[in-house]
């Protein structure tokens, strides 16, 4: 590594010196970007711009960007962002929990770096024990393909659904997800398993469809009873 490329540490702890690295700044503390990535964001290359024409020299570790005047994110999701950022730059997974991984997560979305979004979903996606945050996080993040093994995981859950959960899930999910229980339950209890068996072949058709669009759900982690919910979700149109 040459002097030029010497790592600096901040007060904040974090390392700077790298060739064409951009400084912002949020609630005092200071974060270096590689400019090659930062560009892959609409909104940091509007930024740049901005910096560039600016006769003030911004972006530099003397006159960082400011992030608080751009865009409402906090100190924690900053750090948890460019950790995954700074770490892949060295091919490391980082050690992150599971709500740092999240913060991470929505402010890929939010500024639009579809490669740092990708890698975030696929190391984030089965670590979520709770279906209904799971299913939280993908309504915020525009995440299509956790949805359905949500939805399974709620169904196969022993716990009734409750009227907090139907306010977040809205009301026609909501429906749909007590119907599908229901049924299942029904089922279940009147010893038509046998039936149901039957329902489910003659939908194999539908299901195999959604499982070629959705191949990324392959490697979700579902038990068989989860699995089980997976052709009357297909079945749902509330659910699609």
């Amino acid at each position: 590594m040459s002097r030029s490329q010497t790592p600096r540490v901040t007060p904040g702890g974090y390392r700077f010196g790298f060739d064409q690295e951009v400084a912002f700044q949020i609630d005092g503390v200071t974060f270096g970007l590689p400019r090659s990535k930062v560009q892959a964001s609409g909104f940091f290359r509007a930024l740049l711009e901005i910096a560039d024409k600016s006769s003030r020299g911004e972006g530099t570790q003397s006159n960082p960007i400011n992030l608080n005047k751009f865009c409402k994110v906090t100190l924690p999701q900053v750090k948890a962002f460019h950790k995954i950022l700074n770490d892949r730059r060295f091919e490391a997974i980082p050690e992150l929990s599971e709500q740092q991984w999240i913060d991470a997560l929505r402010l890929a979305t939010l500024w639009d770096f579809e490669c740092i979004r990708a890698y975030i979903i696929k190391n984030l996606k089965n670590t979520i024990s709770d279906p209904l945050y799971c299913i939280q996080i993908a309504d915020e993040c525009d995440i299509k393909e956790w949805l359905r093994p949500a939805y399974a995981r709620l169904c196969a859950r022993r716990a009734p659904l409750t009227a907090s959960e139907g306010q977040i899930l809205g009301l026609e999910r909501f429906a749909a997800l007590a119907r599908i229980r229901e049924e299942a339950l029904w089922a279940r209890d009147s010893s038509l398993m046998d039936s149901g068996r039957q329902r489910q072949a003659r939908g194999h058709s539908t299901a195999s469809a959604n499982h070629h669009r959705n191949s990324r759900e392959e490697s979700w982690d579902l038990s068989k009873e989860e699995q089980a919910f997976l052709w009357r979700i297909d079945g749902a149109q509330d659910l699609q």
